[in-house]
């Protein structure tokens, strides 16, 4: 059984073998196969139905522990021993001996070292686990993902596992407007739903979904992947479409893909769609136009080819019915062959019976192999050469028609075996700003009983830990001071405690000194910040979010909703730094005016002893939503216009942008509440990762409900070869 194929670069042919000798000697002896329980159960949990008939044998959970002992072999041995499986192959295997466990075998059959679908080497191993009486046979492919994911460091992946995508949506998606990164050569959209693309994205590595993925816009993606259907109907450009249902390539644009991978149908209909190979589970049907696979067909269904250009190789577990040019194919089929059309093919074998059903002049110009019968339309058809076990008809045989038969003629046509495509998987993390509130700088809460507007300060330089009020003095421009007591004053509240602004202070800056920056409306359950800008670090509200003009070093969350008004800028701490956030020198967020009310104030959680101490919920500018006595509310964010949002955003809801907007950082629609809205992203958005500042990291990480770091001994973390994929042989 043949595994998966890449393109190979290989730099020698020489055959040799591996060893697993004293390495396996000490992984059994210390006690490695019970730590790796956990992630042998893991590659397990993908198998379900497999295992169901196996788990409970011996073999089989030798062959699983196989699987795990040769992911750390594969991590211990040099780069430059991995050249001795250079020339493994399904024919040839590279037999590993293994001292120190009994009943387990293993063989490399196949080593990746470069390839035109992954920067990440591969290696495919057959692992044999045995019992009393029988044997199990688990085929598994390992791929080496280096520390940081492969890319810069700005791409995240610092665990050793691949960087988290850049913009990750929890519902379908509508795009009709745009994408743009700029920088950041691992930026993945991933979509937990059904993708409708008539918009336009740039800059982007792949885009991947869950479920359906339509596109109908000239995309330049390095891979497209989904767990349903893929439909290309724009000129998509595209390195590599993998999908668990089928694929289909239609309409007039053309559309350039270098490889595709598929559990289902590929069909590509009419216009000038162009992809170099295919390879699928299903049936291949390339119909009309100029639609071409220059490269190779290796279907484990039928393919039929009617396009007016020509094929290359064509490999087929059924049948073929191949219409296209005159070139130099080859087809290779286990069941019938029937030729039409006006164009010549180079060689045929099939394990079946052949039709030559072209014009004049056409056929099989250099050699035919056929199982079964021959039977052509004695039209001038030509065959150069070649034997079929027959019948033959008509006979006597044309002139042009130059076969043999052999009743006892064999013919081998490998069988075409094509992996289960690799599914989308989305990575959960739990939004909830009330799992955050112990982090926050400043909670603004309404308080019940009194309606007063009652902030807690925590870790703030020059401000005591503790509770206070917003209030205002009547003398001069002294606007949202934070009191200890606070009277009604008409439709704000007067401090009376302390009873003059000069022993406490006020976190906000704005219009001027007369005007209020913090404002609530209780029908709306609606806070709003309008002003210059407030002091930075992390300020939680309980209740609905609205930040209007303004130039903000912080990072706000909110348990309702959030909105920005057009023009607005916000620094998340992380980017803003030491000088943004623990000095009054805000020159570099074009503040060059901060008045000595805000003076000194810096959050003492992130400015320690002189230097910058960077947190993971600093990377973020905008966050919002969580759970409230089990029920969600809350989470949507929507982005006015010409926004500027130096920060990660992080909707519990959905988000939805006005256009014109820039964001320095990762987007994530979570969509907690597990609403059926979809996401319609009708603006234009930039995501800007260039020039990053040190300190920020435009993946947050996992904020809430997160797992304890994993040991460097646990088989499960971060060694850096991993399971690829994995299956019963």
């Amino acid at each position: 059984m043949h595994s998966q194929h890449l393109p190979v670069k290989r730099a020698s042919r020489r055959r040799q073998h591996g060893a697993i000798n004293l390495l396996m000697v000490t992984l059994v002896g210390t006690g490695v196969l019970a730590a790796t329980a956990v992630a042998i159960n893991a590659i397990r949990g993908a198998q379900d139905q497999q295992l169901a008939l196996h788990a409970n044998t011996q073999a089989a959970a030798r062959a699983w522990d196989g699987v795990e002992l040769l992911r750390h072999y594969f991590a211990a041995i040099p780069d430059e021993d991995f050249d001795e499986f250079e020339a493994c192959s399904e024919a040839s295997p590279c037999e590993l001996s293994i001292s120190g466990v009994d009943y387990l075998s293993a063989a490399v059959v196949e080593y990746v070292e470069e390839s035109e679908l992954t920067s990440q080497r591969r290696v495919v191993a057959n692992v044999t686990g045995s019992g009393a009486d029988t044997t199990v046979s688990v085929q598994a492919i390992y791929e080496f993902v280096p520390p940081g994911g492969g890319g810069n460091e700005n791409d995240g992946g610092d665990d050793g596992n691949p960087p988290a995508p850049l913009v990750k949506i929890n519902s379908d998606l509508n795009l009709t407007g745009s994408i743009n990164v700029l920088g950041g050569e691992n930026a993945n959209l991933v979509v937990d739903g059904n993708v409708s693309m008539s918009g336009s994205v740039s800059g982007i590595n792949e885009i991947c979904a869950t479920g359906n993925l339509s596109i109908g816009s000239a995309i330049q993606v390095n891979r497209i992947c989904s767990n349903a259907n893929v439909t290309l109907t724009g000129a998509a450009t595209s390195s590599l479409v993998e999908a668990t249902g089928d694929v289909t390539l239609s309409g007039g644009a053309a559309t350039n893909i270098g490889t595709v991978l598929a559990n289902g149908d590929v069909t590509l209909s009419g216009g000038s769609a162009n992809v170099g190979n295919v390879r699928t589970q299903g049936d291949v049907s390339v119909t009309g136009g100029n639609a071409v696979v220059s490269g190779t067909v290796d279907a484990q269904g039928d393919v039929v080819w009617s396009s007016g250009r020509s094929a290359d190789t064509v490999n087929s577990n059924g049948d073929v019915r191949y219409g296209g040019d005159d070139g130099i194919t080859t087809i290779n089929a286990r069941g019938d062959v029937t030729l039409t059309g006006g164009g010549n093919v180079r060689d045929v074998n099939a394990m079946a019976n052949v039709f030559i059903q072209s014009y004049w002049g056409q056929g099989i110009r250099n050699r035919l192999l056929g199982g079964g019968a021959l039977q052509y339309n004695n039209n001038g058809n030509v065959v150069g050469s070649g034997s079929v076990v027959g019948p033959v008809s008509p006979t006597p045989l044309a002139s042009g028609i130059n076969v043999s038969i052999d009743p006892g003629l064999v013919v081998d046509v490998p069988w075409v075996d094509v992996p289960d495509v690799r599914p989308v998987t989305v990575p959960e993390n739990v939004v909830d700003v009330f799992a955050l509130k112990s982090a926050a700088n400043y909670v603004f809460e309404i308080e019940a009983a009194t309606g007063k507007k009652r902030v807690t300060v925590r870790d703030v330089s020059g401000i005591d830990d503790g509770e206070y009020y917003l209030g205002n003095y009547n003398t001069g421009g002294y606007r949202d001071y934070l009191c200890t007591e606070v009277v009604a004053a008409g439709n704000a509240w007067r401090c009376t405690e302390p009873a003059l602004p000069t022993e406490t202070r006020t976190i906000c800056q704005g219009y001027s000194d007369y005007n209020t920056c913090f404002s609530y409306s209780s029908a709306q359950n609606r806070w709003t910040i309008a002003g210059q800008t407030m002091a930075p670090g992390l300020a939680w509200f309980d209740g609905n979010l609205t930040v209007s003009n303004g130039v903000y070093i912080n990072t706000f969350l909110a348990t309702g909703t959030i909105s920005t008004a057009g023009g607005m800028k916000t620094y998340a701490p992380n980017y803003a730094g030491y000088q943004g956030v623990c000095t009054d020198n805000r020159s570099a967020q074009g503040m060059a005016d901060i008045r000595t009310g805000l003076s000194g104030l810096y959050p003492t959680n992130l400015c320690v002893g002189g230097t910058y101490e960077p947190s993971d919920l600093a990377n973020v500018a905008f966050i919002a939503g969580g759970y409230r006595s089990g029920t969600y509310e809350g989470g949507n964010i929507a982005l006015g216009a010409s926004n500027q949002v130096f920060g990660s955003v992080i909707a519990g809801g959905l988000l939805t942008t006005g256009g014109s907007t820039n964001v320095v950082g990762s987007i994530e629609i979570a969509n907690m509440a597990g609403s059926a809205s979809p996401t319609n992203w009708s603006g234009s958005t930039t995501i800007d990762l260039r020039n990053l500042p040190d300190g920020f990291d435009p993946d947050p990480g996992c904020l809430v409900d997160c797992p304890q770091p994993e040991d460097p001994e646990d088989p499960g973390g971060s060694l850096p070869w991993q399971v690829f994929w994995t299956r019963y042989l």
